[in-house]
C-alpha cells in the first residue's frame, strides 16, 4: 500500500475499533481518536502502529497470549481501538501525552508482552512477512566492571580473595553515562589509602584491570529488542551471527539513534500460566476489575503465583493497605519501591488508607488531582496534570518538566520550569508566589520517582488475573502454576499453599498422570516428568501404552530398564 492507502487502512482499522467498544457514536472517545490519529499521521508513525497491529492479531490468532499492556503505550485510545492493548485510557484518565509528546522526535516505543514460551514465535513470523534479510535481533554488550573485573585478576595472579573484597568494600561506582563511569579502579586508589596499599602489593594485577576496565567482556543477544527494516539489514548497519542468531552488532540505543524501527517483544512467564489455566478451565478472562472476592484473595495473603505480589514483601504491604478497589491495587503495586518506601511516602498512603492519618492535599489546588492516591504524589502523569493544570503549561511542556525532574536535565531547565509554574499557578489560581515555590519542590522532590501510571495499571491487570482465577478456578490455577514453574523452592511454597486450601497434589500415577501436572478426575497429578530419569521419550511411550492393568503389565509393555525401575 502507498502512504494515501496506509493512512486511510489506519483510520477503517480506528473506527472499526470504536465500533468494537461500543464507542463509535461518543464524541468524547471520537475527539480523543482524531487528536491522537492527527498526531500519528504529522509525525509519520501510521506503518509504525501497522506492524505493530498486525503481528499481535497474528499472534491472537494463533493462540498466543498476549499482555493487557506494557509501559506508556497503554495510554493510547488508537492503541486499544487496534486491539494492541486491552485497557481503555479514558476510563482511567490515562495521558496521551506521556505516551507521545508533540516534541517527540524518535519512534514510538511499544513494548508488549507474550507467553513466554511461545515469543520466539513473533519474531518467525516477521522474518516471514518482511524477509529474513530484513529482521534482526539486537546484540548486547556485557563489560568488565570494576569489582568483577578485580576478581578475575585477583584469580590469575593468586591474591586471596579476602584482600579482593577488601578492596572491591571500597570501590567507587558511578552509574552508566557519568564521565567518570570507567576510571571507578583508578579512582578508588587515589581516593583510600589501603586501596593505594593494595596497589602497592599487586602493580601488575591492577595495571591490567585498570586496563581492561570498562571493555567489553562478550556480546549477547538482547532479550526483546528486533528490528526490522525497508532494504536488506546489512545496508543499514553491521551484522553477525552471535549464537545461532543474526544480529545487528550496534546495541539496542544506536539502533534506535540511527533510525531504525525497532520492537520489543518480551515474554512473560504468567501470560504462559494465565494461558494454560483459562483453555483448560475453559473459560473467558474478566474486563472488568472489581470483584471484592478476587482483592479478599489478596487481602488474605493467599499470593503465590500472583504476579507482583508473590514476594513476602509484597504480600504484607497489599494486607497491610487493605485492598478495595483496582486503584488501590495498582497503587500498591507502585509503592512498593525504593523510593517511596525509603522517602516514608508508602507509609504515609498506607497510614491515610486505613485511617490512622488524615488523607488532605499539600495544597487546595492540588486537591482533585491526588484525591485518588491518599493525596501522595506517586505518578508521573499526576506531576504533568499539576504543570498543566495548576501551572498554566502546554502538555508538550508538562510533559518536557516531568523529564527533568525524573531524568536529572540539568539545573538551567529545572529553574526555568520552576520560574514558569510560579508565574503560571499565580496567574490561573492566584496562588501567592511563596504557596507556589512550595508546591513546585515538594512536587519536584516527589516526582523525581514517580512512577508510569499506564504502565503500573495495565500490569496490575494481570495480578488481577492471576488472583481472579485462584479465587474462582483455584485447581486449575495450581496446576498451571506447578507446570511452568523451574524453581523447586517456589514448588514447595505452591504444594504448601494447595495444602492450606485444602487441595491436594496426587502422586504421579502411571494411568492418569500426564507428561506434566494435569487436572485428572477433579484432581492435580504430578507429572511423569517429576519422577527422576523420566525424560519426554519415556513418558510418551508410557502415555501410548497405558492403561496398565497392574505393575507387572506396566514392566512388561513399557520394558523401563531395571535401574530407572529401581530408582
Amino acid at each position: 500500500m502507498n502512504k494515501e492507502e496506509n493512512t486511510l487502512y489506519f483510520e477503517f482499522l480506528i473506527l472499526k475499533g470504536l465500533k468494537r467498544i461500543g464507542k463509535i457514536n461518543d464524541e468524547r472517545y471520537l475527539k480523543r481518536a482524531k487528536h491522537e490519529f492527527d498526531r500519528m499521521v504529522t509525525k509519520g508513525y501510521i506503518n509504525y502502529f501497522l506492524m505493530v497491529h498486525d503481528y499481535v492479531k497474528w499472534a491472537k490468532e494463533n493462540n498466543i497470549m498476549v499482555g493487557p499492556g506494557r509501559g506508556s503505550c497503554s495510554a493510547s485510545l488508537v492503541s486499544y481501538c487496534l486491539n494492541i492493548t486491552e485497557v481503555d485510557p479514558l476510563e482511567f484518565g490515562l495521558l496521551f501525552t506521556r505516551f507521545l509528546s508533540p516534541i517527540r522526535s524518535d519512534n514510538p516505543d511499544v513494548d508488549l508482552d507474550f507467553m513466554d514460551i511461545k515469543k520466539d514465535e513473533i519474531y518467525l513470523h516477521l522474518c516471514d512477512k518482511y524477509g529474513i534479510n530484513h529482521c534482526a535481533k539486537v546484540a548486547t554488550y556485557a563489560r568488565f566492571h570494576p569489582n568483577g573485573i578485580m576478581r578475575d585478576v585477583g584469580r590469575i595472579f593468586d591474591i586471596q580473595m579476602n584482600e579482593i573484597e577488601k578492596f572491591n568494600s571500597m570501590t567507587i561506582v558511578r552509574s552508566g553515562g557519568d564521565a567518570r563511569a570507567n576510571f571507578s579502579l583508578a579512582d578508588t586508589i587515589a581516593e583510600f589509602q589501603d586501596a593505594k596499599a593494595f596497589a602497592d602489593r599487586h602493580p601488575q594485577a591492577v595495571k591490567v584491570a585498570i586496563a581492561l576496565e570498562g571493555h567489553i567482556r562478550h556480546k549477547g543477544i538482547h532479550a526483546a529488542a528486533v528490528v526490522v527494516t525497508e532494504r536488506e539489514i546489512s545496508t543499514y548497519a553491521p551484522i553477525a551471527k552471535i549464537g545461532k542468531e543474526i544480529a545487528v552488532e550496534w546495541e539496542k540505543q544506536l539502533c534506535e539513534d540511527i533510525g531504525l524501527t525497532k520492537f520489543d517483544i518480551l515474554g512473560l512467564s504468567n501470560l504462559t500460566v494465565i494461558n494454560d489455566c483459562t483453555i483448560s478451565a475453559n473459560i473467558i478472562l474478566p474486563r472488568t476489575y472489581d470483584d471484592k472476592k478476587v482483592f479478599g484473595c489478596i487481602n488474605k495473603g493467599d499470593t503465590v503465583g500472583i504476579f507482583q505480589l508473590n514476594t513476602v514483601g509484597m504480600s504484607k504491604l497489599a494486607q497491610s493497605i487493605n485492598i478495595e478497589t483496582f486503584n488501590h491495587l495498582y497503587d500498591c503495586t507502585t509503592i512498593f519501591r525504593p523510593g517511596p518506601l525509603h522517602s516514608g511516602q508508602a507509609q504515609l498512603y498506607i497510614n491515610r488508607k486505613i485511617g490512622k492519618e488524615e488523607a488532605k492535599p499539600m495544597h487546595p489546588v492540588l486537591k482533585d488531582i491526588t484525591e485518588k492516591t491518599q493525596h501522595v504524589m506517586l505518578y508521573q502523569e499526576q506531576v504533568m496534570q499539576i504543570m498543566y493544570k495548576v501551572g498554566g503549561m502546554s502538555w508538550a511542556t508538562a510533559e518536557q518538566s516531568r523529564k527533568v525532574m525524573t531524568k536529572s536535565k540539568g539545573k538551567d531547565a529545572f529553574n526555568k520550569m520552576r520560574a514558569e509554574f510560579i508565574a503560571g499557578a499565580n496567574r490561573i489560581h492566584g496562588v501567592p508566589n511563596e504557596e507556589a515555590e512550595k508546591i513546585f519542590d515538594i512536587v519536584s522532590m516527589f516526582g523525581s520517582y514517580g512512577f508510569n501510571l499506564s504502565h503500573a495499571l495495565t500490569y496490575s491487570v494481570i495480578s488481577y488475573w492471576c488472583a481472579w482465577l485462584k479465587t474462582y478456578h483455584p485447581k486449575h490455577f495450581y496446576k498451571s502454576l506447578l507446570k511452568y514453574e523451574k524453581e523447586d523452592k517456589v514448588k514447595q511454597d505452591i504444594a504448601q499453599e494447595m495444602h492450606n486450601n485444602n487441595i491436594d497434589l496426587e502422586y504421579p500415577d502411571i494411568n492418569k498422570s500426564h507428561f506434566s501436572y494435569e487436572l485428572v478426575d477433579d484432581k492435580i497429578f504430578a507429572g511423569l516428568n517429576t519422577i527422576n530419569g523420566i525424560a519426554e521419550k519415556i513418558a510418551q511411550k508410557i502415555l501410548k501404552a497405558r492403561p496398565f492393568i497392574s505393575f507387572d503389565d506396566f514392566k512388561k509393555r513399557v520394558k523401563l530398564s531395571e535401574k530407572l525401575i529401581k530408582d
